[in-house]
């Protein structure tokens, strides 16, 4: 059951807004096809929800704000019979450089998605900080690129629990640590070493060979040839890629059902722009367990898989039920 199915205390409702297919807004152009495919499992998830309901998404680790607005935008051009609300929150540092740049995403926001109090909407967190949400808050939660740069996973999907309503999903695009290409640095098997001495070492290597040429965003460097020092401390303090195993115990630790459904819908996706194909807002809700598992053990070694979980609701009397099972 949905949360929004008979949950009054939890989906706040509004008036029935009478709208058509010509009232809704053009779907804005997405920034990659990572942002497009939260889009479109996003719109996927929330077919069943019934005219005039609030509906709670939440970006962790939001970054300049564009997947924000991607969702805001596009949702509710999908979606304009319902109210959506968009948050999101992104890690501070404490440097003046943090600061200023949640200042320019909110002013990004408010001309790219104009309506929402972004300043309200977004907030930055220290690294060990709780997510400044009540309880049972969001519909769905959402991130980009950001499970492999978690210090602490346990902590966040504790969070992610906490904060997630009965009912509600959660879904991660990011790649495992069977990743070959390491995408920040483009080394192959670059983020596999815990000795930072083996990794200077393997940098330098590859750096000969041709590898490496680039900063940790990806950008070629001024000098022509990149740090191995300063990649490999880039790597192990930004980074904390875990295997596809770590993630099913981190999520059943914590009671949720979890999945890697919508994995190959990503990469349907990006051969549908390569055929210049028109995308799916909606996906197949109709499943094989066993592909999707099969997909998965293949693509986690090519690039980013999608880790999908719901919080299910739990019976108020299920200590009894368990107690005499």
């Amino acid at each position: 059951m949905r949360p929004w199915a008979e949950r009054p205390l939890v989906l706040h409702r509004r008036k029935e807004s009478k709208t058509s297919s010509s009232s809704r807004l053009l779907l804005p152009t997405p920034k990659s096809m990572t942002h497009l495919h939260l889009l479109s499992l996003t719109n996927t998830q929330v077919q069943d929800a019934p005219g005039g309901s609030v509906i709670r998404v939440l970006d962790a680790g939001c970054g300049r704000g564009d997947l924000l607005a991607y969702l805001q935008n596009g949702l509710t051009a999908l979606r304009p019979d319902l109210e959506f609300e968009i948050y999101g929150f992104d890690i501070s540092w404490g440097t003046p450089e943090t600061n200023a740049g949640k200042e320019k995403a909110v002013k990004e926001l408010e001309r790219a998605a104009p309506g929402p109090d972004w300043s309200q909407r977004i907030s930055l967190l220290s690294p060990s900080s709780a997510w400044p949400y009540p309880n049972n808050f969001f519909h769905a939660i959402v991130s980009n690129q950001v499970l492999e740069h978690v210090a602490n996973h346990e902590a966040f999907f504790a969070e992610v629990k906490r904060t997630l309503t009965p009912g509600g999903f959660s879904a991660h695009l990011f790649p495992l640590k069977n990743y070959i290409y390491e995408g920040h640095i483009f080394v192959p098997f670059a983020h596999r070493f815990g000795n930072h001495d083996l990794a200077v070492r393997y940098l330098r290597l590859m750096h000969r060979i041709g590898f490496g040429h680039l900063d940790s965003e990806g950008r070629p460097c001024g000098n022509g040839a990149a740090n191995p020092e300063n990649q490999a401390d880039w790597l192990m303090r930004f980074t904390n890629y875990r295997t596809k195993n770590e993630f099913i115990r981190f999520a059943r630790r914590e009671g949720l059902r979890v999945s890697f459904r919508f994995t190959q819908e990503f990469y349907w996706a990006k051969i549908r722009s390569i055929l210049k194909l028109p995308p799916r807002y909606i996906y197949s809700r109709k499943r094989s367990a066993l592909i999707d598992w099969l997909l998965v053990t293949t693509l986690k070694y090519l690039s980013s898989i999608t880790l999908y979980f719901e919080k299910p609701e739990v019976p108020e009397d299920a200590e009894l039920l368990f107690a005499h099972a």
